[in-house]
């Protein structure tokens, strides 16, 4: 399967952590990636009923996807704009809102609000006008589409 255009996390998400947090350890443990997804681990996924296996797994996985939006770099020390929102981890509007900034102006977000947008616009009256709206859908992501438990459509 293709990769997408827009970054992938699906644990890195506010229904899986809190961002100040995790801003908070990639701080104390950047440079250090083990221990980094063992705090992790310990806060969000101890709890879950999977195996030790599958809760590495999800800790790694909240890495990547911090990875993938830039946040911190392949020994989860916070990067330039990582730094900037560690700066804000306590004023949560402030954060959610450079984070909001950075995803539609760095990492294709503003062409998935356009996409949405088209979308939204029109809906298919037959397959015809269905196939033509996945067209201008794969327009808007030449990488590819790809479907998600936790998300109707990912991009």
């Amino acid at each position: 399967m293709p990769k997408s255009d827009l970054p992938f996390g699906s644990e890195f998400s506010p229904s899986q952590i809190s961002l100040p947090k995790v801003l908070e350890f990639a701080q104390q443990h950047g440079g250090n990636w083990k221990n980094f997804e063992m705090a992790i681990r310990v806060a969000y996924f101890q709890s879950h009923k999977t195996s030790d296996y599958n809760k590495g797994k999800l800790a790694n996985n909240t890495k990547l996807g911090m990875q993938a939006y830039g946040i911190i770099d392949d020994k989860a020390s916070l990067t330039v704009f990582g730094k900037e929102l560690f700066t804000l981890r306590k004023d949560e509007k402030r954060l959610y809102e450079a984070l909001a900034k950075h995803i539609l102006l760095n990492l294709h977000g503003s062409t998935l609000v356009q996409c949405v947008q088209y979308s939204g616009r029109r809906r298919p009256c037959n397959s015809e006008h269905a196939a033509r709206m996945a067209s201008r859908a794969w327009d808007c992501f030449p990488k590819g589409w790809k479907a998600s438990k936790h998300h109707a459509l990912v991009a």
